[in-house]
């Protein structure tokens, strides 16, 4: 065997391993907001000060719109008629296409007008086709309010809710599927952060599962067995799930503070939900969190402004941690979509000659089967390698567009491929 030249440094192919998270995060975050009575200016100001690293904090964070807001001033697509588009509908093209919507607030704000079956169809029908001839889609549904919203999903607490029911008139989650619909956000949230990382108490994870279990059988003995809730779903912020017609759709679970804290989350409870206690503990549990909040409640202004200092100060505190390089924070569906990939990548690190090679096999989905990978699916996977510079990543026999990283918290250093951008802020600026 030819002796290898001195300068060449050989990557160990065994000691190949995949990073949890982009480099050089710990930790991943996204701000996930109902857009409740949130108007297109009061829309344009809440993200020039969260996205705008001029004007406020520079997080990446993307929001959502109903498809009909029923005449109220928040964002919607269609005017109450159901066919005819609203004064916002090309800004919320727009807001889609950069990036800063990525979730439909479901078919409409029903609270107080429940819609007919015909109604509802006109409205799913037309945002479908208006969005196919623009070639767009979006990836995330939201439930949207009270019982009165038949069109909502999984009624496992709400009876009332329909959009999946095979029975029902009001089901369309074909239509759903036709808008790109992939990850849906049920009503229900937690009380607790979400992690799929170790917890600083190693009794915690026990006990919560124990506590979940106690009280199916209860639900079960009671007659209550739609209640159960799975003990996965408290520990995971993304799981494959079959709807009542047979539809499969990633659950995304959010988190919310304890209703004793926060009745209803907006953007003057973030002192609450993003207390610095809940910070580190989130570095430290190196896990995912999706927050449930409406940051266009509550209408009125503090004097001091959109966000109370309090409140202004706890993002304040994430977007030292984003710039830290602790915590990953990216918009709702970037970030499950990360986490999918990332769950169910099929990859093998393999010798070429003096280098190491990591082949990407694809994406072995259990809902979508086995998906071919490629650049933009790949964005933020990252490999821990003794030696980056002699390691590539290779999809289909091309190399993928990578970046060389040192040595982090674990003193290990990495390749990977890069993040994609932030959302663009150009439709902020008029």
């Amino acid at each position: 065997m030819a002796l290898m030249p001195d300068n060449i440094r050989e990557p160990n192919v065994a000691s190949i391993s995949l990073r949890k998270f982009p480099y050089p995060y710990r930790a991943g975050f996204a701000l996930s907001s109902d857009i409740d009575l949130c108007d297109r200016k009061r829309f344009v100001e809440l993200h020039r000060f969260l996205n705008s690293e001029a004007d406020g904090l520079g997080l990446p964070v993307a929001d959502s719109f109903f498809g009909c807001a029923m005449g109220l001033p928040q964002l919607g697509y269609l005017m109450p008629d159901g066919e005819t588009e609203s004064p916002d509908a090309p800004f919320i093209r727009e807001a889609i296409r950069s990036g800063l919507i990525d979730t439909l607030h479901t078919w409409g704000d029903f609270n107080d007008t429940p819609v007919t079956v015909d109604r509802l169809k006109r409205i799913a029908t037309g945002l479908v086709a208006r969005f196919e001839c623009e070639g767009l889609k979006v990836p995330l549904w939201v439930n949207h309010g009270s019982p009165e919203n038949v069109q909502n999903l999984a009624p496992r607490q709400h009876p009332s809710y329909q959009g999946d029911d095979p029975r029902s008139p009001f089901r369309m989650t074909n239509l759903m599927r036709q808008m790109g619909i992939s990850y849906f956000c049920p009503t229900e949230v937690v009380s607790w952060p979400l992690s799929v990382g170790t917890y600083q108490n190693p009794f915690q994870a026990p006990a919560r599962y124990g506590f979940n279990v106690l009280k199916n059988v209860a639900k079960v003995a009671l007659g209550r067995a739609k209640l159960v809730l799975p003990s996965n779903n408290l520990f995971s912020i993304c799981l494959p799930d079959s709807l009542q017609d047979g539809t499969r759709l990633w659950r995304v679970t959010r988190y919310r503070p304890p209703a004793k804290v926060v009745l209803r989350p907006s953007r003057h409870s973030f002192r609450f939900s993003l207390s610095e206690e809940f910070i580190q503990e989130h570095v430290r549990s190196e896990g995912y969190v999706v927050l449930y909040t409406h940051l266009g409640l509550p209408l009125v202004q503090d004097s001091e402004g959109l966000f109370p200092t309090p409140d202004r100060k706890a993002l304040e505190s994430l977007a030292e941690k984003f710039y830290e390089g602790l915590i990953w924070v990216a918009p709702v569906a970037q970030l499950v979509k990360y986490f999918t990939t990332h769950k169910y990548l099929v990859w093998e690190p393999k010798r070429v000659g003096e280098k190491t090679v990591v082949h990407i096999q694809g994406v072995d989905d259990p809902i979508a089967g086995m998906r071919d990978a490629d650049q933009a699916s790949c964005c933020g996977i990252t490999f821990y390698v003794d030696h980056p510079e002699n390691v590539s990543i290779v999809v289909a026999g091309r190399p993928l567009k990578t970046k060389l990283y040192p040595p982090d918290h674990t003193g290990r250093p990495s390749v990977g491929v890069p993040i994609p951008p932030p959302p663009s802020l150009d439709i902020l600026k008029d």
